[in-house]
Order: C-alpha cells, then structure tokens, then sequence
C-alpha cells in the first residue's frame, strides 16, 4: 500500500532493508528452490515478449530471482531443478509473470511464518520487492499467504 501511495505522489516506498542472501539463506528448502525457479522461467517468458524498451524492470526482477535461486544453492541444497517448467494454465488476462509471483509470494510467506525476527523480516521484504509495478502490487493485496486476524 505504502509503495502504491508513494507512486502516486511521484516519490518512492521502499519494502524494507533488502538483502537477498539473507532471505535465500534462511528459505532454502527444495520446495521453495522449485517454485522459485518456475516463477522465474515463466517471468522470463513473459520479458521475452515484451517491447525491449518496456523491460528494464522485468529483466532486474529475472536477475533477482537467479540472485535469489544461486544463493539458495549456495546453502548447499541439492539442484534437483527441472530443465523446463511446465507453465501453468492461465485464466483469462492472467500472466504467467502474476502466476509466478503469487505462487512465489505464497511460499515465501509460508517460509516467512516459521521464521523469526530478522530471518522473518528478510524474507518479507525481498518478497515484497518482486513486486515491481502499483498494478501488480494492486493486485497481489492481500499480499499472497498473509490472513487478516
């Protein structure tokens, strides 16, 4: 909300101290390392059929995701990735960049909840940063895995 509001005003949001390492380190499972891949083969997909002038913020969210995924394997969890996502089936006017990042989005928060404190926060704010745009973040509120009280 805060990043749509800043927009808005022509000023910027930020999600939160972004460290990326941090967030794969204490994430790594072989669940998140296979959704994490998927999301960034199916974001790739839809970059590639972009106008290149339109895809600056695409490509830095792709080069996040392979920042994301190398320092997941870097924890020394086995690479047992498929070569190929198969992509998903989309809805009507749905992307496969919004089936990524709310699969992705989803299994963060699930990761974010059995973490504590910093390890949480880490989390939490890199998920947040893959949302690039006020139309995507719009979109993802409720923020994808949260539950209200």
């Amino acid at each position: 909300l805060a990043g749509n509001y800043a927009d808005s005003r022509g000023s910027s949001a930020s999600c939160g101290e972004l460290d990326i390492t941090a967030a794969a380190q204490v994430s790594a499972t072989p669940e998140l390392l296979t959704v994490a891949d998927n999301s960034r083969q199916w974001i790739e997909t839809d970059t590639a059929r972009m106008d290149s002038d339109s895809r600056e913020a695409e490509v830095a969210r792709v080069e996040s995701l392979n920042s994301f995924i190398e320092a997941m394997l870097a924890t020394g969890l086995a690479d047992d990735r498929e070569a190929f996502a198969a992509y998903p089936t989309l809805s009507e006017e749905e992307t496969y960049t919004q089936v990524g990042l709310s699969d992705l989005s989803s299994s963060l928060v699930s990761a974010a909840a059995s973490a504590s404190g910093d390890d949480r926060s880490a989390i939490i704010s890199y998920a947040c940063s893959l949302y690039v745009s006020p139309a995507e973040r719009s979109a993802a509120l409720p923020f994808p895995g949260l539950t209200t009280p």
